[in-house]
């Protein structure tokens, strides 16, 4: 349902706004594998917080699979930030999250899969790591789930006018865990128009589109760092996506009215 929402759309002035990626997967290799930015620093941060590299995925399962390996995993050295500060990811990492416990059937079906704690060997198509094995293995247990999927990927290039509202975060959010993606925490739901329910209620519950730094917040970096040193060129960029899309702009320069509603999320 939320790729399903991703998409160009006809706003209701009669204009049209095309989807269009920021980042394009480098020819990096880490641990053998393409499927990333480069290493994350001050320029490549934000693509790793909005745009899925999929060697964070790969990199993820992996660790889940080390019989001996912290809670708290680190990338390898080739993608780490070079910074004195930088400690350990947060999940504004996309893919990023503490290693799990795996039962005997996951454990089974990723290394059928060509998934192992060690080296890996998967196809590179476009600088993307693809494992045909493990993909065929999904596919069977969607075919004989008895929860049959309906439709597994959207097929259409037109997206949800949810898109339109944006998300701000809310002055009032307390920070019990400080590894959460910003997309957890409170925030409020803005349009630019007066939006109907629905599509205000679609935009609160996918928020599409966050201004992910507000009221000088440094907790949407996707690395903690010792006593919140975070590098001022790394917070410069945090909103770039969100302001410099084309689609901002346009919004921006034909607002009339605008008005304001607001969804308080725990």
């Amino acid at each position: 349902m939320y790729l399903q929402g991703i998409g160009d759309i006809r706003y209701a002035s009669g204009r049209e706004f095309h989807l269009q990626l920021q980042a394009t997967l480098t020819d990096h290799r880490v641990n053998g594998m393409v499927g990333s930015y480069g290493i994350i620093d001050a320029n490549t941060h934000i693509l790793y917080e909005t745009i899925p590299a999929p060697i964070i995925s790969v990199l993820k399962m992996q660790a889940d699979l080390m019989p001996v390996s912290p809670i708290d995993w680190d990338l390898p050295e080739a993608l780490r930030p070079n910074l004195e500060a930088a400690q350990l990811p947060t999940e504004n990492l996309l893919g990023w999250r503490r290693k799990e416990r795996l039962s005997v059937d996951q454990r089974v079906t990723l290394e059928a899969g060509g998934i192992t704690a060690n080296d890996v060997f998967p196809r590179n198509i476009a600088n993307i790591p693809i494992f045909q094995d493990l993909l065929k293995s999904v596919e069977d247990h969607i075919e004989n789930s008895k929860c049959k999927v309906i439709a597994t990927f959207p097929t259409s290039t037109t997206g949800s006018l949810a898109q339109v509202s944006f998300i701000s975060r809310s002055p009032d959010d307390s920070e019990p865990e400080p590894l959460r993606n910003i997309a957890a925490k409170l925030g409020r739901t803005n349009s630019y128009t007066q939006a109907v329910s629905g599509i205000a209620s679609s935009s609160a519950i996918m928020r599409y589109r966050i201004q992910r730094r507000t009221n000088h917040k440094i907790d949407s970096i996707c690395y903690r760092s010792a006593a919140q040193a975070i590098p001022q060129p790394w917070l410069q960029n945090v909103n770039q996506i969100f302001h410099t899309s084309k689609f901002q702009n346009s919004m921006d320069e034909q607002i009339i009215t605008r008005s304001r509603t607001e969804f308080e999320e725990t």
